[in-house]
């Protein structure tokens, strides 16, 4: 009777545990035809308890990088460090001023440019093969009365312009206003067979126009300039209330000339200019 009793509970129990399995396949087909699951629904999450499951699939990785060995810095030859380089300032220093001591020579792609008797300098390179313009300035000798001569190639005209500044003299010294300036309009030059003469750069010159307000604002902007004290800009406006009756206080200073070449070559025309400046005055104080 024991035996029999406890079989029977064997059977009782495989049963309930067989009942208990098919039931949770019913279930779960079930809960797969309601659709996806949903969020915050407790039933369809799953615990995993298992130590052995919950380990990382991928190793930690450990890159093998290797380490630079320090340079020492002791040694002369490592110690030593090339100086940087300004390139601002190198640039500056090879771009000397390139004198031309046998006159002025300008060699255009379509024209050449020449006035003898000069002496020029140029503080930039400057491709004349495809410029329009070239500036120089001058270091000795006079332009006017000077005689332009153009080569490999004829102009059609030469004309020329000039600028000019206003330049205070009297017994304070000699005071340049760089604001009251003056362009003039172009006017030709004379000349034939490729050969024009520089006039018009002696005698009256045409400055700018002036009055009292203009002088005093351009004396304020050069005592700026120059670091003029109150009291001494003050003696310099005063030196110009009488113009009138001093005409040698105020005087005109040529400043720059400029020669426009006009012409035609290989049946396109062309225009070039070429600008020469003078030192510009300088400041003194008496």
């Amino acid at each position: 009777m024991p035996g029999r009793m406890r079989r029977s509970h064997t059977y009782l129990i495989a049963l309930s545990g067989f009942m208990l399995l098919l039931f949770s396949c019913d279930n779960m087909g079930k809960r797969e035809n309601h659709g996806p699951i949903v969020l915050g629904d407790s039933s369809s999450i799953v615990t995993e308890t298992n130590a052995k499951n919950l380990q990382d699939m991928v190793m930690d990785l450990h890159p093998n990088i290797p380490v630079s060995t320090p340079v020492p810095t002791d040694t002369p030859k490592q110690a030593e460090k090339k100086p940087v380089i300004d390139t601002q300032r190198t640039a500056n220093t090879e771009a000397k001023p390139a004198v031309l001591p046998d006159g002025l020579n300008v060699a255009f792609k379509e024209i050449l440019f020449s006035i003898p008797g000069i002496n020029t300098k140029s503080y930039r390179t400057q491709n004349l093969a495809k410029a329009n313009g070239a500036t120089y300035q001058l270091l000795s000798g006079s332009l006017n009365g000077k005689q332009i001569h153009l080569g490999n190639g004829t102009a059609n005209k030469v004309s020329q312009r000039y600028q000019t500044l206003i330049v205070l003299k009297n017994d304070l010294g000699t005071l340049p206003l760089e604001t009251l300036n003056n362009l003039t309009d172009w006017e030709e030059l004379s000349g034939k067979n490729n050969t024009y003469t520089i006039a018009g750069l002696n005698g009256k010159l045409e400055g700018a126009d002036l009055n009292l307000s203009l002088l005093q604002k351009a004396i304020k902007n050069a005592g700026r300039k120059h670091h003029l004290s109150k009291r001494s800009e003050q003696e310099w406006i005063n030196s110009v209330r009488n113009t009138r009756n001093n005409k040698r206080t105020i005087t005109v200073a040529l400043r720059s000339v400029i020669w426009k070449i006009d012409g035609k070559d290989a049946g396109k025309t062309y225009s070039k200019q070429v600008r020469v400046d003078l030192p510009a005055p300088e400041f003194e104080k008496e």
